[in-house]
């Protein structure tokens, strides 16, 4: 077979029949007059199965569209999120999360640890600083409810790391006393963010009276 013939048979159908002959004839010093007939249905076949094998490429790459599976997919509200540390990512949660979630606002991600909605390998944390190691799985819990803590005695106005701010109905006792020892804000608290974590305490700062 013609060795030019060879060295342009991945040039397209369309690329020969657009082509003047004087274009032929510069083609790589080509003169494809010269190719037998044999030659040409060769060529014109094997462009058309370079074409059609493209064109089934397309297809399937519509029916089973790339995924990232280092990146996954949000699936909704009422779901969850799991991201995996890895050696390249941030060091503490808070970094992570804004890395990963870079739709979402500081005081967002906030919101969701506040609310136990993050947990670590499993483990709801309260902490933006925690460190993070490589193979951690951190989730992200959308469904869960807002409404975690609920007592008929007093209600978390504001809530963080560091500080709680309540409002208890009239007749609570802030502290305990000789005759009242549980049914305190106090104690409440106490019960409430030990439940997160043991090692958990409070500390009394400030309180505002009723007449205040």
């Amino acid at each position: 077979m013609n060795d030019n013939y060879n060295k342009n048979k991945d040039l397209s159908v369309e690329d020969f029949k657009n082509f003047s002959e004087e274009e032929y004839e510069n083609l790589s010093g080509t003169d494809f007059d010269n190719l037998s007939a044999d030659e040409l249905d060769e060529l014109m076949k094997g462009e058309l199965a370079n074409e059609n094998q493209e064109e089934q490429e397309k297809q399937e790459k519509k029916r089973k569209p790339v995924t990232d599976k280092k990146v996954p997919t949000r699936k909704g509200e009422g779901k969850s999120l799991s991201l995996e540390v890895d050696e390249k990512s941030p060091a503490d949660l808070m970094s992570f999360l804004r890395d990963k979630m870079k739709d979402k606002s500081r005081t967002t991600i906030k919101s969701y640890l506040t609310h136990r909605q993050i947990s670590i390998n499993e483990i709801p944390t309260t902490q933006f600083n925690h460190e993070l190691v490589a193979g951690d799985i951190v989730t992200l819990n959308f469904g869960l409810s807002k409404d975690t803590f609920k007592n008929p005695f007093l209600r978390i106005v504001y809530e963080d790391d560091y500080i709680i701010v309540i409002d208890k109905r009239n007749g609570l006792l802030s502290m305990a006393t000789d005759r009242e020892r549980q049914k305190t804000a106090y104690y409440i608290l106490s019960e409430y963010l030990t439940k997160q974590n043991r090692n958990n305490r409070i500390f009394i700062v400030h309180r505002l009276d009723r007449e205040t």
